[in-house]
């Protein structure tokens, strides 16, 4: 404020002021039209000037449905408690036309192009600070800031920024939070929650666009948008999780089903043949070493991932399962089978195979039956095609029933049979090397002789107990 020496403004026909205010954030976008200076209320430049265009010397504060208005003749000038005028820039400040000095003195200024104008006349030095930021201009002119509030008034377009706007942001607010936490209570489908969401926030978007264009009304739709996007944020988390979780739930479930319809199918056979005991323990862990041992040379790596190492860890256990179809006569018998028995004897490769499937036919979805049926139709294959039930040969048998090879063999040769008593380790292992490109995969066989003392500690913790048992043959 500059306050001119006491003989000079005590004998000027009017007094007023010509200050203006930024905001926060160094914008100006507001104008203080009345300020009270030493108990007494003295009217901005620009009102001032509004009311010399129109001849009057007085005006009113009234109380508006928004707020305070300023009465000057028949324009309602809407103010905020603090006496601030929030002006609406048109745009950059060559919207706002202006003459030069020169061409007023030169006479090159027509009568036509002041008549019936409000004029302004000042300069906007840079070296007086009269230059103001604002979201046009980084320095938009100071007397044209007071041609932009005066062009607000007489367009009625002074933005209203109504003095109850914090509760009806609120409220909005609020309503937005119950909206949003409704949509996602009710709403189960993910992109119709989203759609929903965008829905509200159009909405609100809209709303706050239709009162500013048509009411010159500024509520900020900063805050219900904000909170339609948070709680959209901690909704949409917060069921990813349910789902996660639920979904986990749901798979261990199935994985809980899987391994008791394996074992159920495992029992089935150990009812018949009370080999199956210890042995399906050791040959169940012997398979996964081996697996696991392939992977770290780097073998089968696209074949044996995780999920099927824990497939195949569990499906061991009905390698063995065709025996139920074989006759005990023959499955118990103590001496050594008859040409014509053993052929009986090797069809529980074939039985196990259409067990398996007569079951895995039942089950449409994640069939984790099929690598089951594998093993047990596969792992009396050798690898040189002298095998049974098919004779296939190489690569041609599958990769489960190549590692069931090794790992059924050691564990009958170090195994108590009634025709045989164990072989050591060390002997036992003798006889596989024999078979190596002969009856089993030489990748697999080296695999199950870099892993020889996992193998032992998986023997001794799963031994039978010295008990007589019967086995492949």
């Amino acid at each position: 404020m500059l306050e001119n020496t006491y003989k000079i403004y005590t004998q000027l026909k009017h007094v007023g002021f010509l200050n203006s205010q930024p905001d926060d954030d160094g914008m100006l976008r507001n104008l203080p039209l009345l300020i009270q200076y030493r108990g007494i209320i003295y009217p901005h430049l620009s009102l001032t000037t509004l009311m010399r265009s129109i001849g009057e010397s007085s005006i009113t504060i009234e109380k508006g449905d928004y707020g305070p208005v300023i009465r000057v003749g028949g324009y309602r000038i809407p103010i905020q408690n603090s006496g601030f005028a929030h002006f609406r820039f048109n745009g950059a400040p060559h919207l706002y036309p202006s003459v030069s000095a020169v061409d007023l003195l030169n006479g090159d200024v027509s009568q036509e192009m002041v008549r019936d104008k409000i004029i302004f006349i000042g300069s906007s030095a840079a070296g007086l600070k009269d230059l103001y930021p604002t979201l046009f201009d980084a320095q938009f002119p100071g007397v044209k800031i007071h041609a932009v509030m005066i062009d607000s008034i007489l367009n009625d377009q002074v933005v209203i920024y109504p003095v109850w706007r914090d509760v009806a942001l609120l409220g909005t607010a609020l309503l937005t939070g119950v909206a949003i936490s409704l949509l996602f209570a009710y709403i189960s489908s993910p992109l119709l929650a989203f759609a929903g969401t965008t829905v509200w926030i159009g909405l609100m978007l809209f709303g706050s666009f239709s009162a500013f264009t048509s009411l010159s009304v500024f509520l900020s739709p900063a805050a219900p948008v904000s909170v339609a996007l948070m709680l959209f944020t901690i909704f949409s988390v917060i069921r990813y999780a349910i789902e996660k979780r639920r979904a986990y739930v749901w798979f261990r479930r199935l994985a809980n089903s899987h391994q008791l319809t394996m074992e159920s199918m495992a029992a089935v056979a150990e009812s018949r043949d009370p080999e199956t005991g210890a042995h399906i323990k050791r040959t169940q862990h012997y398979v996964k070493a081996i697996a696991e041992q392939l992977v770290e040379e780097g073998h089968y790596g696209e074949t044996l991932t995780s999920d099927y190492i824990d497939l195949l860890f569990v499906s061991a256990p009905l390698h063995d399962i065709g025996k139920v179809g074989v006759p005990d006569n023959i499955l118990r018998r103590a001496g050594k089978l008859n040409e014509e028995d053993f052929e009986l004897m090797k069809k529980h490769a074939e039985y196990g195979k259409r067990i398996i499937s007569s079951t895995e036919e039942k089950i449409t979805e994640s069939n984790f039956l099929v690598l089951a049926g594998e093993i047990a139709s596969t792992h009396h294959e050798k690898w040189d095609g002298s095998g049974y039930p098919l004779g296939l040969k190489g690569e041609a048998i599958p990769l489960s029933g190549r590692i069931m090879a090794v790992a059924d063999v050691y564990d009958a040769l170090i195994s108590k049979r009634c025709y045989k008593e164990p072989y050591s380790h060390e002997k036992a292992c003798r006889l596989l090397r024999e078979g190596r490109g002969v009856s089993f995969d030489p990748l697999v066989l080296d695999a199950f002789f870099a892993i020889e003392p996992t193998i032992q500690e998986i023997a001794a913790t799963f031994n039978d107990d010295n008990e007589m048992v019967l086995g492949d043959r």
